[in-house]
């Protein structure tokens, strides 16, 4: 009884210190992208992708240093199309597209959101992991940051 009840705080208490660093994240990404000169929404989206990709960038090192690239490839998509799904059906849920108001901004991350869910196809296609595929992905990697923040 003692350690589901010693469960339940801490899980209380690790809920609350998660919407702390949450509220104190959203802050601080506010602040930033107005000393940047930058939007909110292209702050975000930035910063918090380079964030949540890094357990599957941990896994992808520790899985190429040991040669099982598969379950990087696994993590990678598996993962990438479970954020992409989640986070926007939830958007649409709780915000209908009528009402969010940077229309064009969304639309415009919608197309390039398309182009970048064609990467896994090319993966599965060239099946190879060369020094010009890896600058390639680079540089899309490179040119979506890019335009994220000009959009």
């Amino acid at each position: 009884m003692a350690i589901a009840l010693t469960q339940v705080v801490l899980l209380i208490a690790s809920l609350a210190s998660l919407a702390l660093a949450a509220n104190a994240a959203v802050g601080a990404i506010s602040r930033f992208s107005s000393i940047v000169g930058i939007s909110e929404v292209s702050a975000g989206l930035v910063i918090v992708s380079v964030a949540t990709s890094l357990p599957e960038l941990t896994v992808a090192a520790f899985s190429a240093t040991t040669g099982n690239i598969a379950i990087t490839l696994g993590d990678a998509f598996g993962s990438n199309v479970t954020d992409v799904t989640l986070v926007a059906g939830i958007l649409l849920l709780l915000s209908p597209l009528h009402r969010i108001e940077a229309k064009s901004t969304v639309l415009a991350l919608s197309r390039q959101l398309l182009i970048v869910s064609l990467i896994p196809f090319l993966l599965l296609v060239v099946r190879t992991g060369d020094w010009t595929l890896r600058l390639v992905l680079l540089a899309a990697f490179s040119y979506f940051v890019y335009r994220t923040l000009t959009t």
